[in-house]
């Protein structure tokens, strides 16, 4: 149990981040126990993984029932590992109630629910006292040496290349040097080990070689050289045989050790002979044995390091974020967004002016031409008209001819051209016709100027585009994950129960988010369970009615506008109305005259209560404590909705329909009234633009007269500024559109729901507009139709309006309509450590359990150690090698791909790693896991659950000795 209170709390946090993954873990390695006898080690080693890591995690953070529960799974799992076990339908059905029974508490952990536990304990009991009767003789000692099968590794071989060959090297040092009484006491303590060892790993011949050799040793003291070497022999040949595939016998003792043990005397001056040349044969045989288990270990690590390489591609690359960094980025996204659209506007607004001011100096440029060429003539006239009258006058009233010369006009023109008056005129308006030359050139160039920065701009939007969506990828999953969880259980129901049932998938490439997804399963697990008890008939009456004879269920996903709809279809009997009515009246929720007179889909609503069942008992499978009104309560919490649609002898569909988590989104803008309103698109149908014709009065209502190519329809219509009650003080209502004395006819936004369509009538339609949508906060309790609101691009604030809950509520206040769904209530690669380590303690934990690693790096932490992770002993050897100065490991022993016992071993024969500490930390208290752990090489062996002051007591002596 962890005492530190911050450790305590992310070490929890960590545990639930776990359990999903766990159970599904179990959930599937279940499903495919009985499919394939030739992996079934492989199986169960997964379920043993995955119930250990369950244990230990409940056990670190002190949650007890769960702990119980995961250690009599882990148990009975044990007696899986034996092949001529037949797993019959009855285990297997026994298995899943243990894995229910494991479940609910996890899951009541996850959704902060609340469970009975003593029911659960009781619960899980009954199972395992059955399984224990299914499985007695298979049921293993617990203090039994663990198998080949269940440590994942060659025990024998490891045994017998490793503390063996070391044992035999201390008993050949002896004779060498010891006196007969010194031999005597050596060797028999190495004997009681051999003894056990072969007991334990039931090596009947070795055992005997060691028993043979004690009598001897009793009888014949004074022969003890004689007796060992012979015996020493008997060994190195068992050990030989060992190596090369003898699993059931491991040697037998020799004839001579047998008469040594069995003889009355031994002659002295023959036991030196005898020893003499057993001594030459000695050579052999130990040179032999040697060259074998040189190479048998040679090629174990030769294996490893190709497995290392082999494996190294499957090693996750994944980080752990958190999810409130992640809301940060998508919060800064968001503001991008909303600078970007002000800066869009503004884009648009600089390119107008720009133009207009082209427009504009083109215009002018244009005007002082025509100003040039008007002066010139203007001027060339008053010439003409003054030399006119000269020579009227000098001629006097005699017919003087009127008729100019060409030579005389351009004559008069270029006296004028030449005056001073004509020269500051033509400058004034050249120098006027230069500078809007230039201003234009300068506007031309801005107008360039501005379709590269728009250029620009629009690179940016994309790449912002590119970002909100990479962002919105890392928290998605797609539902195949999830739906794929379901195939084998209902396999296993149909084999179970007799009744063929086909489940097909749809839409397993949708995208929900990660934290939706973990909530999910529960309620789809109820209503696919349902389907299979309660909705599909048995083969019999389904051929009776003309159905196959196979039944179907249906999970199909997809996304409608800003929702995600998960339907679970059955092709069964549908539900009966006349016994729902009935068990209503029974519970008193409804009087029999209220029942005559209200319509299925409020009858429907009565599925929706708790302890609301028309079934007359509760069954193994859909009787597992989670009714109708917790698979709603439980979507309420992801601020989904559920509906029910039936028809009798052709099935039943559940809809789950969850929001999409939505920050930025296409929106509908329009105004109604003073108020802009932005509306999610997913219900619109169309937007019209109606004639007066087309808008008639019935039943005292407006309706629109609208018409398809295929049907037609009187669509009843709504003003938006009626429906939704914003009241706004304001002064000025000059704004508001008026249609008093003028006949004008709304917009109308065509919504459509499970009645047919809504027309909803508003003022103006700004068009569609991708905007960030922001929570209105918990200062305010608006309308369940409220989403949230958005800030336009001229700054205005605008309500975000989910149109389909709009329309329901529309629809539940019109008295003569009716609703059909129920309504929810509001509710570094770098091979260095970095440089700031450099001088630090480093070490490195290793667990597969994500909660213990965290909890065990933030002990460390807290005293100063630099921690690094690594999931199993396959990850934690790269990070050995890769980075040099890690100082001591801390390692569980039961690891997917290279548990703690072969991690050990690896590092033991790694030249430059074999000094290196390696406390083991697992939760196997047994006599046998500590001796082959220390005979391995581990450096200290702590149990779970440990204390943090035995831990850290240990790291410190082992460090500083380091």
């Amino acid at each position: 149990m962890i005492n530190d209170s911050d450790i305590y709390q992310q070490a929890y946090q960590y545990f639930l981040d776990e359990i999903p993954g766990l159970l599904e873990t179990i959930e599937q390695e279940l499903l495919a126990l009985t499919k394939s006898d030739s992996q079934r080690s492989l199986i169960v080693n997964e379920l043993m993984r995955a119930t250990h890591t369950l244990k230990g995690g409940a056990a670190n953070v002190g949650l007890e029932i769960i702990e119980t529960i995961a250690h009599s799974l882990e148990d009975i799992l044990k007696a899986l590992y034996h092949p001529e076990l037949i797993i019959d339908s009855a285990i297997q059905n026994l298995l899943f109630e243990s894995y229910e029974c494991l479940r609910l508490p996890l899951m009541a952990q996850l959704t902060e629910a609340t469970i009975n536990d003593q029911e659960i304990l009781e619960r899980s009991q009954n199972v395992f006292a059955k399984l224990h009767h299914k499985l007695d003789n298979y049921l293993q000692d617990q203090n039994a040496f663990p198998s080949s099968e269940e440590l994942g590794i060659d025990v024998i071989q490891a045994f017998f290349n490793d503390v063996v060959p070391q044992r035999l090297q201390t008993i050949t040092d002896v004779l060498q040097q010891a006196e007969e009484q010194q031999i005597i006491d050596i060797v028999e303590t190495q004997l009681e080990v051999f003894l056990s060892l072969g007991e334990s790993l039931n090596l009947p011949g070795f055992q005997k070689i060691s028993q043979i050799t004690i009598e001897a040793l009793n009888k014949h003291p004074e022969a003890a050289k004689l007796i060992t070497q012979t015996a020493l022999e008997d060994f190195q040949k068992a050990q030989q045989q060992i190596l090369e595939g003898d699993r059931t016998i491991g040697g037998e003792p020799s004839d001579t050790l047998l008469k040594l043990a069995h003889g009355e005397e031994i002659n002295q001056h023959k036991v030196q002979e005898s020893i003499d040349e057993l001594l030459v044969e000695k050579k052999v045989i130990g040179q032999k044995i040697l060259t074998n288990t040189h190479a048998s270990a040679d090629n174990l690590y030769d294996k490893f390091s190709y497995n290392v390489k082999k494996n190294k591609s499957f090693i996750n690359q994944n980080v752990r974020v958190k999810l409130e960094g992640l809301e940060k980025l998508n919060h800064i996204v968001g503001e991008l967004v909303i600078s970007q659209n002000k800066t869009a506007i503004k884009e648009q607004k600089i390119q107008a002016s720009i133009e207009e001011l082209i427009n504009d100096l083109y215009h002018n440029q244009q005007a002082f031409y025509q100003l040039n060429d008007f002066v010139d003539g203007l001027l060339i006239l008053s010439e003409y008209s003054q030399s006119y009258q000269n020579q009227s006058l000098s001629r006097g009233a005699s017919n003087v001819s009127l008729d100019l010369t060409k030579s005389s006009l351009k004559s008069h023109y270029n006296n004028w051209l030449k005056s001073d008056a004509y020269v500051q005129l033509s400058e004034k308006i050249k120098k006027s016709l230069e500078l809007i030359t230039r201003s234009t050139s300068t506007a031309e160039s801005l107008k360039n100027l501005t379709k590269e920065s728009n250029q620009t701009f629009k690179k940016q939007q994309r790449i912002l585009s590119t970002m909100r969506d990479e962002l919105i990828e890392t928290r998605m999953s797609p539902l195949g994950n999830l739906f794929s969880r379901f195939s084998g259980l209902i396999e296993q129901l149909s084999t179970t129960h007799n009744k063929s049932v086909e489940l097909k998938l749809k839409g397993q490439h949708i995208l929900v988010d990660k934290a939706i997804e973990q909530n999910l399963y529960d309620p789809l697990l109820h209503l696919v369970r349902n389907a299979f008890d309660h909705g599909i008939e048995p083969p019999e009456i389904r051929q009776q009615l003309g159905k196959s004879a196979t039944g179907l269920i249906e999970i199909c996903a997809y996304h409608q506008g800003s929702r995600t709809i998960i339907e679970v279809r059955d092709d069964g009997q549908g539900l009966n109305f006349q016994n729902i009515k009935d068990r209503a009246i029974k519970l008193n929720l409804i009087t029999p005259e209220e029942i005559e007179t209200i319509s299925d889909a409020q009858l429907l609503e009565f599925l929706f209560e708790p302890g609301f069942s028309t079934s007359s008992q509760v069954n193994e499978i859909s009787g597992r404590g989670v009714g109708l009104d917790v698979v709603r309560s439980q979507l309420q919490t992801l601020k989904g909705k559920i509906a029910i649609e039936s028809r009798q002898n052709q099935g039943t569909t559940f809809s789950l329909q969850i929001p999409l988590t939505l920050s930025i989104a296409k929106l509908m803008v329009c105004q109604a009234g003073e108020i802009v309103y932005s509306l999610l698109p997913d219900v619109i149908e169309k937007i019209i633009l109606p004639q007066s014709k087309d808008i008639k009065i019935f039943k005292g209502r407006k309706v629109l007269y609208w018409q398809t190519e295929t049907d037609s329809y009187n669509v009843p219509l709504r003003k938006l500024s009626e429906l939704i009650n914003y009241r706004r003080n304001s002064p000025n209502q000059s704004s508001k559109l008026s249609t008093d004395n003028q006949p004008f006819i709304s917009p109308i936004l065509l919504l459509r729901h499970h009645q047919g369509f809504l027309g909803l009538e508003v003022d103006q339609v700004l068009g569609e507009q991708e905007l960030v949508i922001r929570p209105l906060g918990t200062a305010l309790n608006p309308p369940n139709y409220v989403y949230g609101c958005s800030i336009l691009s001229d700054n205005r604030l605008s309500l975000v309006i989910d149109g389909g809950t709009l329309v329901n509520q529309t629809q539940i206040q019109t008295p003569e309509s009716s609703v059909s769904s129920p309504q929810l209530r509001d509710k570094s690669q770098d091979n260095l450590l970095p440089n700031s380590w450099q001088n630090s303690h480093v070490l490195l934990v290793v667990d597969d359990s994500l909660s213990l690693r965290q909890t065990i790096t933030l002990t460390l932490q807290k005293v100063g150690y630099r921690v690094l992770q690594a999931g199993d002993g396959l990850e934690a050897l790269e990070e050995l090698e890769r980075l040099k100065g890690i100082n001591l490991v801390v390692c569980d022993l039961d690891m997917p791909r290279m548990n703690g016992f072969e991690f050990l071993k690896a590092v033991r024969q790694h030249p430059e790693l074999s000094h290196l500490p390696v406390i083991t930390l697992t939760s196997h208290d047994s006599e046998p896991y500590r001796q082959l752990a220390k005979q391995l090489g581990t450096t200290a062996y702590l149990t779970k659950p440990y204390t943090q002051e035995e831990l850290l007591k240990t790291v410190i002596a082992l460090v500083s000795d380091n």
